[in-house]
């Protein structure tokens, strides 16, 4: 189960790019586009290195306003989403 000391990396990298802050992604094992708004491009971009959801929500919490216990609950649910999705994957 994912949780804030679990270690999380991008899986592979799918084929994208970056328009007005956003990240279009075509993801050709899924087969399909995927749009990260402006939020979850910031989370993207720190998944390219090894990263504990910790440092994360840290990283985060500097960067935007917002409280940490919801930071915390939407990263970890973004970051399972994302896991499923075949995107990320957590390291051991």
């Amino acid at each position: 189960m994912l949780a804030l000391s679990s270690r999380v990396v991008r899986a592979h990298e799918p084929l994208s790019t970056e328009v007005h802050g956003e990240t279009i992604m075509m993801d050709s094992q899924l087969g399909r586009y995927v749009n990260l708004d402006g939020v979850a491009t910031a989370i993207w971009r720190e998944l390219a290195e090894p990263i504990d959801v910790a440092t994360l929500c840290d990283r985060l919490q500097a960067r935007y306003a917002g409280d940490s216990e919801t930071i915390r609950r939407d990263v970890l649910a973004f970051a399972a989403q994302l896991i499923e999705n075949g995107l990320v994957r957590e390291l051991d």
